[in-house]
């Protein structure tokens, strides 16, 4: 087992079932969660070289201008989860979806997950007292 593959198991322990909608084309599950916790930054070779991919992808996409990528917690789960939150100038954006769900595939086994996020204002205030963003448009 290489160090990638232990550090993302490590990282991203097997997720419970949540609520939501069928699978998109592209193998992601779209869902809305209200109560979300940031838990800090991700961290170590694994979060490394993820994050080298997600910024490659995310060169191409204008409408971001900023993406954190941390452990999150959704409401009153005991679980952390891997998310990449990304600040966009339209909100939810499919195409961002799209750019990174590869980057994902490409770098961890079907049973993990690494969530994508869309953050409001108020939710990127939250999330910048624990993490720095690794993607910052210039």
């Amino acid at each position: 087992m290489g160090a990638l593959d232990w550090l993302t198991r490590k990282l991203n322990a097997k997720q419970p079932e949540t609520a939501h909608s069928p699978p998109l084309q592209t193998g992601v599950t779209t869902f809305t969660q209200n109560s979300l916790q940031f838990l800090g930054q991700q961290e170590g070779l694994g979060a490394e070289l993820l994050e080298a991919g997600f910024r490659g992808a995310l060169l191409q996409l204008p409408v971001v201008s900023r993406a954190y990528f941390c452990k999150v917690r959704y409401g009153s789960e005991n679980v952390n989860r891997a998310g990449v939150c990304v600040v966009s100038a339209k909100g939810s954006e499919p195409k961002v979806v799209e750019a990174l769900a590869p980057v994902i595939k490409r770098h961890l086994d079907q049973e993990y997950t690494i969530d994508i996020l869309f953050l409001s204002e108020r939710q990127e205030a939250e999330i910048a007292k624990t993490c720095e963003p690794f993607y910052n448009a210039i």
